[in-house]
């Protein structure tokens, strides 16, 4: 078959990305970006991957990913709980491209656009230009808006001291 003609062994391949889930596991930061991916993410995907893990004999990578999978579910509901209410967020405060609250903006430096930095982070992985204007662009370009992350920060902790 191709799958011995080209030594591909899915079973084995599941269970090395397994493993990397679970030397990630204690990553707050991690398990959030997990949970945050709405392109790769989904409580299903977690339940099929224990289905073939238990098929391929790896019993006890299925146990552990199931806990992931239960701390990326907390993650999800505390995510949707905050987007909840940040959800009346003023115009400024919200990124141009992914029209998310602004957590960590950064000024462009030749289209001067203000955006969230994970936003163009991950637009620089695969255009290392400028969204606004095609100019070259690199992670060390932006600059950090210091004013308006802490107008931001503000604004955030005033709606979570509000709900309590």
């Amino acid at each position: 078959s191709n799958l011995d003609k080209y030594s591909f062994k899915p079973g084995e391949v599941v269970s090395q990305i397994t493993q990397i889930y679970l030397n990630l596991e204690q990553s707050q930061t991690f398990i959030k970006a997990i949970s945050r991916d709405s392109r790769s993410y989904s409580p299903s995907l977690f339940s099929m991957t224990e289905t073939v893990l238990i098929k391929v004999g790896r019993a006890d990578l299925a146990s552990a990913l199931g806990q992931i999978a239960a701390k990326v579910v907390v993650a999800n509901t505390t995510l949707a709980e905050e987007e909840e209410l940040l959800a009346d967020c003023p115009e400024e405060f919200l990124c141009p491209i992914m029209s998310i609250v602004m957590m960590d903006p950064v000024k462009l430096p030749s289209s001067k656009q203000t955006v969230d930095r994970t936003t163009i982070a991950r637009h620089l992985l695969s255009d290392q230009s400028d969204p606004f204007n095609r100019a070259p662009l690199t992670m060390d370009m932006v600059e950090q808006d210091v004013e308006l992350k802490e107008k931001v920060k503000a604004w955030v902790e005033e709606k979570k001291s509000m709900k309590k």
